[in-house]
């Protein structure tokens, strides 16, 4: 199966890194993860763990940077990759998410959790756990 039939596409809806982690937490909805952008280029992905680590810094969100808590330099995959290719490379850099490209642009991203929409199971998808 390919990546693009998998991946999150309404997280296309990326984030600047100067803004505050508070600011975008109201524009969250049911995205566990967002693109981060810098001048129209992909710099990061930031999580709803991100956010957690924020609040348990004890730093005001409003005052906090995305850049700060951001996954910087997000490691990429093609939309027409295989899902097996995806899961081996969020195991071999140990990694949730992947920012998914098509023709050149940000078309979404995957995560772990889409890769357990898989089905049927494809026998040896590795996972990006060790435990």
């Amino acid at each position: 199966m390919e990546v693009r039939e998998l991946m999150t596409t309404d997280v296309v809806h990326a984030i600047w890194a100067g803004r505050s982690p508070r600011r975008r937490s109201r524009c969250w909805p049911g995205a566990p993860a967002r693109s981060v952008l810098e001048r129209g280029s992909i710099v990061g992905i930031i999580t709803e763990r991100d956010l957690l680590r924020a609040i348990a810094e004890g730093r005001p969100l409003a005052l906090a940077k995305v850049l700060r808590y951001m996954a910087p330099s997000p490691v990429t995959v093609d939309g027409t990759a295989d899902a097996r290719l995806a899961a081996g490379l969020m195991r071999k850099h140990r990694i949730r998410h992947l920012a998914v490209e098509e023709g050149g642009g940000l078309a979404g991203l995957l995560s772990t959790h889409d890769l357990l929409t898989l089905s049927p199971w494809p026998g040896r998808v590795p996972i990006a756990e060790p435990w």
